[in-house]
Protein backbone atom coordinates (compact mmCIF):
# COMPACT_ATOMS: atom_id res chain seq x y z
CA UNK A 1 0.00 0.00 0.00
CA UNK A 2 1.37 3.52 -1.02
CA UNK A 3 0.32 6.23 1.29
CA UNK A 4 3.15 9.27 0.96
CA UNK A 5 3.23 11.52 -1.72
CA UNK A 6 6.65 9.69 -3.39
CA UNK A 7 5.03 6.36 -2.69
CA UNK A 8 2.25 6.70 -4.68
CA UNK A 9 4.60 8.61 -7.49
CA UNK A 10 6.35 5.30 -7.47
CA UNK A 11 3.36 2.99 -6.53
CA UNK A 12 2.89 -0.13 -8.64
CA UNK A 13 0.35 -1.83 -10.49
CA UNK A 14 0.35 -4.34 -7.44
CA UNK A 15 0.99 -1.24 -4.66
CA UNK A 16 -1.70 0.93 -6.49
CA UNK A 17 -4.29 -1.91 -6.30
CA UNK A 18 -4.11 -2.06 -2.23
CA UNK A 19 -4.29 1.85 -1.90
CA UNK A 20 -7.76 3.88 -1.22
CA UNK A 21 -8.38 6.18 -4.27
CA UNK A 22 -8.52 9.23 -1.43
CA UNK A 23 -4.62 8.46 -1.05
CA UNK A 24 -4.25 8.88 -4.69
CA UNK A 25 -6.43 12.03 -4.60
CA UNK A 26 -3.81 13.25 -1.96
CA UNK A 27 -1.47 13.98 -5.57
CA UNK A 28 -3.79 16.41 -6.71
CA UNK A 29 -4.57 18.46 -3.63
CA UNK A 30 -0.70 18.52 -3.37
CA UNK A 31 -1.01 19.99 -6.82
CA UNK A 32 -2.87 22.86 -5.41
CA UNK A 33 -0.82 23.87 -3.27
CA UNK A 34 1.72 24.83 -5.35
CA UNK A 35 1.20 24.61 -8.63
CA UNK A 36 4.08 22.77 -10.83
CA UNK A 37 5.76 23.88 -14.33
CA UNK A 38 4.55 22.18 -17.37
CA UNK A 39 8.53 20.31 -17.60
CA UNK A 40 7.26 19.07 -13.93
CA UNK A 41 4.47 17.50 -15.12
CA UNK A 42 5.89 15.93 -18.01
CA UNK A 43 8.36 14.19 -15.94
CA UNK A 44 5.86 13.38 -13.37
CA UNK A 45 4.73 11.26 -16.25
CA UNK A 46 7.88 9.81 -17.13
CA UNK A 47 7.96 8.32 -13.24
CA UNK A 48 4.65 7.08 -12.88
CA UNK A 49 4.73 4.94 -16.00
CA UNK A 50 2.68 1.46 -16.25
CA UNK A 51 1.52 -1.26 -18.74
CA UNK A 52 -1.59 -2.52 -19.18
CA UNK A 53 -0.73 -6.00 -20.43
CA UNK A 54 1.16 -6.16 -16.35
CA UNK A 55 -2.20 -6.06 -15.26
CA UNK A 56 -4.08 -9.78 -14.23
CA UNK A 57 -8.03 -10.31 -14.23
CA UNK A 58 -8.08 -13.83 -13.06
CA UNK A 59 -9.57 -13.14 -10.17
CA UNK A 60 -12.19 -10.09 -11.55
CA UNK A 61 -13.35 -12.41 -14.28
CA UNK A 62 -14.16 -14.49 -11.17
CA UNK A 63 -15.81 -11.54 -9.53
CA UNK A 64 -17.72 -10.69 -12.45
CA UNK A 65 -19.06 -14.13 -13.59
CA UNK A 66 -20.19 -14.80 -9.16
CA UNK A 67 -22.00 -10.72 -9.40
CA UNK A 68 -23.65 -11.90 -12.60
CA UNK A 69 -25.93 -14.33 -10.70
CA UNK A 70 -25.63 -12.53 -7.19
CA UNK A 71 -26.01 -8.58 -8.31
CA UNK A 72 -30.01 -7.24 -9.28
CA UNK A 73 -30.71 -6.71 -12.84
CA UNK A 74 -30.76 -2.60 -11.84
CA UNK A 75 -26.98 -3.10 -10.33
CA UNK A 76 -25.77 -4.91 -13.16
CA UNK A 77 -27.09 -2.25 -15.71
CA UNK A 78 -25.87 0.75 -13.51
CA UNK A 79 -22.41 -1.37 -13.66
CA UNK A 80 -22.55 -1.55 -17.17
CA UNK A 81 -23.39 2.02 -18.06
CA UNK A 82 -20.82 2.92 -15.52
CA UNK A 83 -17.97 1.01 -17.58
CA UNK A 84 -19.46 1.68 -20.96
CA UNK A 85 -19.06 5.39 -20.31
CA UNK A 86 -15.77 5.21 -19.15
CA UNK A 87 -14.45 3.20 -21.99
CA UNK A 88 -16.51 5.30 -25.05
CA UNK A 89 -15.31 8.59 -22.72
CA UNK A 90 -11.20 7.73 -22.89
CA UNK A 91 -11.98 6.86 -26.78
CA UNK A 92 -13.63 10.51 -27.39
CA UNK A 93 -11.17 12.17 -25.50
CA UNK A 94 -8.25 10.46 -27.28
CA UNK A 95 -9.39 11.74 -30.31
CA UNK A 96 -10.72 15.29 -29.02
CA UNK A 97 -7.55 16.08 -27.42
CA UNK A 98 -5.09 16.20 -30.67
CA UNK A 99 -6.30 19.56 -31.47
CA UNK A 100 -5.69 21.10 -28.05
CA UNK A 101 -1.94 19.91 -28.71
CA UNK A 102 -1.39 22.23 -31.55
CA UNK A 103 -3.01 24.56 -30.58
CA UNK A 104 -1.39 25.42 -27.03
CA UNK A 105 0.63 28.37 -27.75
CA UNK A 106 3.85 27.27 -25.44
CA UNK A 107 6.28 24.44 -26.51
CA UNK A 108 6.18 23.01 -22.87
CA UNK A 109 2.64 23.06 -23.02
CA UNK A 110 2.75 20.94 -26.14
CA UNK A 111 4.94 18.52 -24.74
CA UNK A 112 2.74 17.79 -21.63
CA UNK A 113 -0.51 17.46 -23.59
CA UNK A 114 1.51 14.64 -25.86
CA UNK A 115 2.09 13.02 -23.21
CA UNK A 116 -1.77 12.89 -22.40
CA UNK A 117 -2.61 12.02 -25.42
CA UNK A 118 -0.62 8.67 -24.76
CA UNK A 119 -2.22 8.00 -21.48
CA UNK A 120 -5.74 8.48 -23.01
CA UNK A 121 -4.67 5.78 -25.31
CA UNK A 122 -3.40 3.90 -22.96
CA UNK A 123 -6.73 4.02 -20.95
CA UNK A 124 -9.16 2.97 -23.67
CA UNK A 125 -6.92 -0.69 -24.01
CA UNK A 126 -7.09 -0.88 -20.21
CA UNK A 127 -10.83 -1.06 -20.88
CA UNK A 128 -10.60 -3.08 -23.69
CA UNK A 129 -8.84 -5.64 -21.90
CA UNK A 130 -11.34 -5.27 -19.22
CA UNK A 131 -14.14 -6.00 -21.33
CA UNK A 132 -12.14 -9.37 -23.62
CA UNK A 133 -10.85 -10.50 -20.95
CA UNK A 134 -13.43 -10.22 -18.27
CA UNK A 135 -16.56 -9.60 -19.92
CA UNK A 136 -16.59 -11.42 -22.69
CA UNK A 137 -17.10 -9.15 -24.94
CA UNK A 138 -16.24 -10.53 -28.86
CA UNK A 139 -16.55 -7.41 -31.09
CA UNK A 140 -14.39 -7.84 -34.20
CA UNK A 141 -11.93 -4.69 -33.32
CA UNK A 142 -11.46 -2.41 -31.15
CA UNK A 143 -13.90 0.54 -32.59
CA UNK A 144 -16.75 -2.62 -32.82
CA UNK A 145 -16.10 -3.08 -29.25
CA UNK A 146 -16.34 0.21 -28.57
CA UNK A 147 -19.35 1.78 -29.87
CA UNK A 148 -21.59 -1.74 -29.12
CA UNK A 149 -21.68 -0.47 -25.66
CA UNK A 150 -22.61 2.96 -26.73
CA UNK A 151 -26.23 2.73 -26.11
CA UNK A 152 -25.66 2.18 -22.51
CA UNK A 153 -23.84 5.28 -21.47
CA UNK A 154 -25.19 7.41 -19.03
CA UNK A 155 -28.18 10.00 -20.22
CA UNK A 156 -26.51 13.06 -21.42
CA UNK A 157 -23.45 11.61 -22.53
CA UNK A 158 -23.51 12.64 -26.09
CA UNK A 159 -24.44 15.86 -25.75
CA UNK A 160 -20.76 16.52 -23.80
CA UNK A 161 -18.46 14.64 -25.39
CA UNK A 162 -20.12 13.96 -28.79
CA UNK A 163 -21.56 17.24 -28.90
CA UNK A 164 -19.61 20.18 -26.51
CA UNK A 165 -16.12 18.67 -26.68
CA UNK A 166 -15.55 17.32 -29.98
CA UNK A 167 -17.46 20.54 -31.63
CA UNK A 168 -14.93 22.74 -29.40
CA UNK A 169 -12.18 20.70 -30.99
CA UNK A 170 -13.00 20.98 -34.28
CA UNK A 171 -13.24 24.49 -34.07
CA UNK A 172 -10.05 24.33 -32.56
CA UNK A 173 -8.38 22.16 -35.18
CA UNK A 174 -9.92 24.81 -37.84
CA UNK A 175 -8.29 27.88 -36.19
CA UNK A 176 -5.30 26.62 -33.83
CA UNK A 177 -4.94 30.15 -33.45
CA UNK A 178 -7.62 31.16 -31.69
CA UNK A 179 -6.80 31.20 -28.31
CA UNK A 180 -10.27 31.39 -26.43
CA UNK A 181 -10.93 27.79 -28.01
CA UNK A 182 -8.46 26.34 -26.51
CA UNK A 183 -9.67 28.01 -23.20
CA UNK A 184 -13.20 26.79 -23.23
CA UNK A 185 -11.49 23.55 -24.50
CA UNK A 186 -9.31 23.47 -21.13
CA UNK A 187 -12.68 24.19 -19.03
CA UNK A 188 -14.76 21.47 -20.84
CA UNK A 189 -11.75 18.93 -21.15
CA UNK A 190 -9.64 19.41 -17.74
CA UNK A 191 -12.26 20.76 -15.08
CA UNK A 192 -15.46 19.47 -15.57
CA UNK A 193 -14.89 16.84 -17.56
CA UNK A 194 -11.69 15.22 -15.60
CA UNK A 195 -12.20 17.15 -12.68
CA UNK A 196 -15.65 17.29 -11.74
CA UNK A 197 -17.39 14.12 -13.99
CA UNK A 198 -14.35 11.01 -13.92
CA UNK A 199 -12.83 12.01 -10.91
CA UNK A 200 -15.91 11.50 -9.10
CA UNK A 201 -17.18 8.09 -10.93
CA UNK A 202 -13.31 6.98 -10.06
CA UNK A 203 -14.09 8.09 -6.48
CA UNK A 204 -16.88 6.09 -6.03
CA UNK A 205 -16.19 2.93 -7.81
CA UNK A 206 -12.72 1.96 -6.87
CA UNK A 207 -13.96 2.55 -2.87
CA UNK A 208 -16.54 0.13 -3.14
CA UNK A 209 -14.57 -2.50 -5.28
CA UNK A 210 -11.44 -1.51 -2.43
CA UNK A 211 -14.16 -2.03 0.76
CA UNK A 212 -15.81 -5.22 -1.27
CA UNK A 213 -12.69 -6.80 -2.36
CA UNK A 214 -13.21 -7.10 -6.10
CA UNK A 215 -11.66 -6.85 -9.14
CA UNK A 216 -8.26 -6.73 -8.29
CA UNK A 217 -6.96 -6.68 -11.71
CA UNK A 218 -9.09 -3.43 -12.70
CA UNK A 219 -8.81 -1.57 -9.67
CA UNK A 220 -5.21 -1.60 -9.43
CA UNK A 221 -5.64 -0.29 -13.62
CA UNK A 222 -8.14 2.06 -12.87
CA UNK A 223 -6.09 3.65 -9.60
CA UNK A 224 -2.96 4.06 -12.20
CA UNK A 225 -5.66 5.86 -14.44
CA UNK A 226 -6.54 7.93 -11.58
CA UNK A 227 -3.01 8.75 -11.07
CA UNK A 228 -2.82 9.71 -14.56
CA UNK A 229 -5.65 11.99 -14.22
CA UNK A 230 -4.24 13.60 -11.34
CA UNK A 231 -1.33 15.30 -13.68
CA UNK A 232 -4.27 15.97 -16.36
CA UNK A 233 -6.25 17.45 -13.62
CA UNK A 234 -3.23 20.08 -12.51
CA UNK A 235 -2.14 20.52 -16.24
CA UNK A 236 -5.53 22.38 -17.03
CA UNK A 237 -5.66 24.10 -13.38
CA UNK A 238 -2.84 25.69 -13.99
CA UNK A 239 -3.36 26.60 -17.71
CA UNK A 240 -6.47 28.25 -16.59
CA UNK A 241 -4.54 29.90 -13.38
CA UNK A 242 -1.94 31.23 -16.21
CA UNK A 243 -4.64 32.16 -18.34
CA UNK A 244 -6.31 34.35 -16.33
CA UNK A 245 -3.39 35.87 -14.91
CA UNK A 246 -1.76 36.96 -18.32
CA UNK A 247 -5.64 38.68 -18.74
CA UNK A 248 -8.28 38.61 -16.20
CA UNK A 249 -10.61 38.94 -19.26
CA UNK A 250 -10.26 35.40 -19.77
CA UNK A 251 -12.40 35.03 -16.31
CA UNK A 252 -15.63 35.65 -18.35
CA UNK A 253 -14.67 33.07 -20.82
CA UNK A 254 -13.99 30.32 -18.41
CA UNK A 255 -17.26 31.53 -15.80
CA UNK A 256 -19.41 31.23 -19.75
CA UNK A 257 -18.13 27.61 -20.60
CA UNK A 258 -18.60 26.67 -16.78
CA UNK A 259 -22.36 28.25 -16.72
CA UNK A 260 -22.94 26.29 -20.51
CA UNK A 261 -21.28 23.42 -19.30
CA UNK A 262 -22.05 21.97 -15.51
CA UNK A 263 -25.52 22.07 -15.67
CA UNK A 264 -25.88 19.34 -18.23
CA UNK A 265 -23.01 17.94 -15.79
CA UNK A 266 -25.33 17.44 -12.67
CA UNK A 267 -27.98 15.69 -14.77
CA UNK A 268 -25.30 13.07 -15.81
CA UNK A 269 -24.36 12.84 -12.30
CA UNK A 270 -27.49 12.02 -11.05
CA UNK A 271 -28.32 9.82 -13.67
CA UNK A 272 -27.45 6.49 -11.41
CA UNK A 273 -29.20 5.03 -8.12
CA UNK A 274 -25.95 5.57 -5.98
CA UNK A 275 -27.97 3.69 -3.13
CA UNK A 276 -27.98 0.09 -4.32
CA UNK A 277 -24.12 0.19 -3.90
CA UNK A 278 -24.25 2.20 -0.16
CA UNK A 279 -23.99 5.65 -1.11
CA UNK A 280 -26.22 8.75 -1.07
CA UNK A 281 -27.04 11.12 -4.18
CA UNK A 282 -26.00 14.08 -1.54
CA UNK A 283 -22.68 12.30 -0.85
CA UNK A 284 -21.86 12.33 -4.82
CA UNK A 285 -23.00 15.60 -5.07
CA UNK A 286 -21.17 16.92 -2.71
CA UNK A 287 -17.51 14.78 -3.49
CA UNK A 288 -18.28 16.31 -7.04
CA UNK A 289 -19.02 19.90 -5.64
CA UNK A 290 -15.83 19.93 -3.22
CA UNK A 291 -13.26 18.76 -6.03
CA UNK A 292 -14.84 21.54 -8.40
CA UNK A 293 -14.65 24.49 -5.82
CA UNK A 294 -10.80 23.86 -4.69
CA UNK A 295 -9.63 23.97 -8.41
CA UNK A 296 -11.95 26.82 -9.61
CA UNK A 297 -11.17 28.86 -6.17
CA UNK A 298 -7.14 28.27 -7.09
CA UNK A 299 -8.09 29.47 -10.95
CA UNK A 300 -9.78 32.36 -9.49
CA UNK A 301 -12.88 31.74 -11.18
CA UNK A 302 -15.95 31.76 -9.39
CA UNK A 303 -18.10 28.60 -8.73
CA UNK A 304 -21.48 28.75 -11.19
CA UNK A 305 -23.44 26.38 -8.59
CA UNK A 306 -22.91 27.87 -5.79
Amino acid sequence: MATSIADIEQASLTQLANTHIDDVLVLLDDGLERLPSYRELYLRWERQQWKTQDLDFTQDKLDYERLEVEYSEEMREQTRKTNASFWIGEHQVTVDLLPFVIAAPDTEQKLFLTTQVVDEARHMVFFDDYYTKVVGVEGKDLHTRIFDEKPHVYRAYDDIFFGTLARISDDMRKDPENYELLVRGVTVYHIVIEGFLALTGQRFNLDYSKKQGLFPGFRAGFTAIMRDESRHITFGTKFLYDAIHSNPKWVGVITDQLVQTLPLSMTLLEDSDPTMFGYTQDEINDFALRSLDKRLRVIGVPNPLG
